[in-house]
C-alpha cells in the first residue's frame, strides 16, 4: 500500500477538523487546523489524527480556553486569522493565569490549551509543542522573524526605589549569563527580537 502524500494528508485532516459532526468541535478544531496543520510534520500529523479519533464531546471537554484579555490569546489572535472568532461553549475550562493553565494541563494530560514557552517548562506533563507553518516556537525563530506569535513583556521598576538586591538582580538579568537563562526559557531581549 502506498503512503498518503503529506500534503494530501494535511488537506484531509483540515477537512475532517471542519466537519467533525459536532458544531462546537468544528469551531474549536477548524480554525486551529486551518492555521496550523499545513505546517505539521508527519509526527505532529500522527498526534493530531489520533486526537481526531476521539469522540467529539471528549475533544470539546478537553479544551482549555484563555480569557480574551489574556496576553497569550491576544498574541495568537494577532497572527492567526479566525482565532478571535473562537467562542468557548459550556464545558470548556477558561483560565487567565499561567499557573491555572499549567495545573489543568497537568491534571488533564490529553487536554488542549496554549501557554507561553516559559510556562510550558513549568508543567510536569511533557507538552507537545506545535509548529506554526512548520516553524517551531524557539527563541532563534522569534529573533529571525520566522515564528510570528510572540508576547511583548517588560520589567517595570522605579530606579529611585531599588534595593541593593534589586539592583544586583537587574545587573544579572542584563549580563550574558542572565540573558542565557532567559533565552533558555524562551525570553529574548527586544533589541534581539526586532
Amino acid at each position: 500500500m502506498t503512503a498518503e502524500p503529506i500534503d494530501i494528508r494535511r488537506k484531509r485532516l483540515i477537512h475532517r477538523s471542519l466537519y467533525t459532526g459536532m458544531k462546537e468541535t468544528d469551531l474549536l478544531l477548524g480554525g486551529f487546523a486551518r492555521a496550523c496543520v499545513t505546517g505539521f510534520d508527519s509526527r505532529q500529523l500522527d498526534l493530531y489524527e489520533a486526537l481526531l479519533q476521539e469522540p467529539d464531546p471528549a475533544i470539546f471537554a478537553w479544551a482549555i480556553g484563555r480569557e480574551a484579555t489574556d496576553a497569550s490569546r491576544q498574541a495568537i489572535t494577532r497572527e492567526i486569522r479566525g482565532f478571535e472568532n473562537i467562542v468557548y461553549q459550556e464545558g470548556v475550562k477558561v483560565v487567565h493565569l499561567d499557573p491555572q493553565m499549567i495545573e489543568l494541563l497537568d491534571r488533564y494530560p490529553t487536554s488542549l490549551g496554549f501557554l507561553n514557552r516559559s510556562g510550558l517548562l513549568a508543567a510536569r506533563t511533557k507538552p507537545v509543542i506545535l509548529a506554526l507553518d512548520g516553524v517551531e516556537p524557539s527563541p532563534e525563530n522569534v529573533i529571525a522573524n520566522r515564528y510570528p506569535v510572540w508576547l511583548e513583556m517588560g520589567l517595570i521598576y522605579k530606579p529611585d526605589r531599588l534595593t541593593d538586591g534589586a539592583r544586583a538582580f537587574l545587573a544579572f538579568v542584563g549580563s550574558p549569563a542572565g540573558a542565557q537563562i532567559l533565552r533558555h526559557h524562551g525570553i529574548v531581549a527586544a533589541a534581539a527580537a526586532h
